[in-house]
């Protein structure tokens, strides 16, 4: 008995071994996709691996609703798909399409065997079914298995990107907003690509989140020159659409005080010291008053807030800094800076204009220290006997305060202080200043005459500050500080 078992094992084994195998059926698949409405729709006939399968023809019928989809004038398109040596015949008749296709050479690969060419003529809302009344291969071998698809149409968005021009400061950002119409349902990917990388550069693409209208994105000025253009593009499944913006990278330059070099207001008339990089081809002072407006080629404009450009004089040009003065009639507000070198290079800049902004010249040019001052002591014979408040120490190789001898009871000294930003004060009586933090009396706050942008201040020196020392110099114009600067009384 075990023997007959074993012969009925052995032989039903034999028998799975030498039997044929079953082929796997190959799945032949439509998309389900959405696209925009009034625009030509490509549909992949996507399939499984055609390797080793002998697989030399194919025919298939497909249904679609002729109201929402149209056949193009050519129906097909073989480029870059399996069956691109083949020669494949269409045949359209109304909502429907039969091809077959046939070669010499057996097909091989998976993926895209044929594309399909359509025209969405149905509107926004509207979709068609992709129906497979048939599908084979060869004469019916080896089997397929076909999967259905679908085209929704949608409303084909726009795009577009603000500012259209922009002006980017060397090395700095500056913030484009791209704008899509109609906000779509799931998040949309825009890519973005610059005309010149090495000018501007901007990221590959940006996510607007689903539900939203806009995204930002900033591009960076690396390099100056320009116009180069941004192209924003919708991915192919909203339109493709695309829209460009231009922007331009200029140098910028920082403009301060030349009595102190601290921040922003500046005034009206005072004199500026402008810093940045390629501002002029050569550096050269002005050769006398009155000053030039353009010095070794080099320009300087001054746009104020009420759109008025005007030349500034110049004292001084280089490459690395420029001293001017900011023009009369300047009214105050924000105001635009515009370098014009004599190679043409542009730089720009911004300040905030005041009608008064004190600052007092040092000894040293630092906006510390002593102050670049003189003392006049008024004998009561008439003589007048003049000290230089400060020295050059070489010693110590810094300036250094020289003591004022206020004389004899009967001596009248007078400071003269130096500084800009102060000539346009409401009134005389809005110039107060401290001497070690004894009030002084001022005669006199304007123009001083003989320099450009140069500010005088004529101020009685109270006999109090008689043995002070080095003492603090405290000035207020129109309730604005100035610098701190110091003085040394005998």
């Amino acid at each position: 008995m075990r023997q007959i078992w074993a012969i009925l094992t052995m032989l039903f084994i034999t028998l799975l071994l030498t039997a044929p195998i079953q082929a796997q059926a190959i799945q032949v698949s439509l998309p389900t996709t959405a696209v925009p409405a009034s625009t030509p729709v490509t549909v992949a006939v996507t399939a499984g691996d055609l390797t080793g399968r002998g697989i030399i023809a194919f025919d298939f019928d497909l249904l679609f609703d002729p109201a929402i989809l149209q056949i193009q004038a050519t129906p097909i398109d073989q480029s870059g798909t399996l069956s691109s040596a083949m020669t494949v015949t269409p045949n359209v008749t109304t909502g429907r399409i039969r091809v077959s296709g046939f070669g010499t050479v057996a097909l091989t690969g998976s993926g895209t065997l044929l594309k399909l060419n359509f025209n969405a003529i149905g509107s926004a809302g509207s979709g068609s079914n992709l129906i497979w009344q048939k599908f084979q291969f060869n004469e019916g071998t080896p089997q397929t298995t076909t999967v259905n698809g679908r085209i929704d149409l949608i409303s084909a968005s726009d795009i577009s990107i603000s500012p259209s021009n922009q002006t980017i400061l060397l090395t700095r950002d500056a913030t484009f907003t791209v704008t899509i119409n109609p906000v779509q349902a799931g998040a949309t990917t825009i890519t973005l690509a610059s005309s010149n990388p090495a000018l501007v550069s901007v990221p590959a693409s940006i996510s607007i989140p689903a539900g939203v209208a806009t995204g930002n994105f900033k591009a960076l000025g690396s390099a100056p020159g320009g116009p180069v253009t941004i192209t924003a593009g919708l991915p192919s499944g909203l339109g493709g659409k695309t829209a460009t913006a231009t922007a331009n990278v200029i140098r910028i330059v920082a403009c301060f005080s030349a009595a102190h070099y601290w921040g922003e207001p500046l005034a009206i008339e005072s004199i500026v010291a402008m810093f940045g990089v390629d501002m002029a081809t050569t550096s050269m002072g002005a050769p006398g008053v009155p000053l030039p407006t353009i010095l070794g080629g080099t320009k300087v404009e001054v746009r104020d807030a009420n759109g008025t450009t005007r030349l500034a004089p110049l004292f001084y040009v280089s490459p690395g800094q420029i001293n001017y003065q900011i023009p009369e009639g300047t009214v105050p507000g924000s105001v635009t800076i515009t370098v014009t070198s004599g190679n043409g290079t542009v730089s720009i800049g911004s300040m905030a204009v005041s009608t008064v902004a004190p600052g007092v010249f040092t000894a040293d040019s630092s906006g510390n220290g002593v102050a670049a001052a003189w003392a006049y002591r008024y004998k009561a014979d008439g003589s007048v006997i003049p000290t230089l408040a400060f020295t050059f120490d070489t010693a110590l190789q810094k300036y250094v305060s020289v003591p004022i001898d206020l004389g004899a009871e009967s001596d009248v000294t007078y400071l003269l202080l130096f500084g800009t930003g102060i000539r346009y004060r409401s009134s005389l009586s809005t110039t107060i200043i401290k001497l070690g933090g004894t009030d002084a009396r001022v005669d006199y706050a304007g123009p001083q005459g003989d320099y450009v942008g140069l500010d005088q201040m004529n101020i009685l020196v109270p006999r109090s500050l008689i043995g002070r020392g080095e003492v603090d110099v405290v000035l207020t114009v129109d309730n604005k500080p100035a610098n701190l600067v110091r003085l040394n009384f005998k």
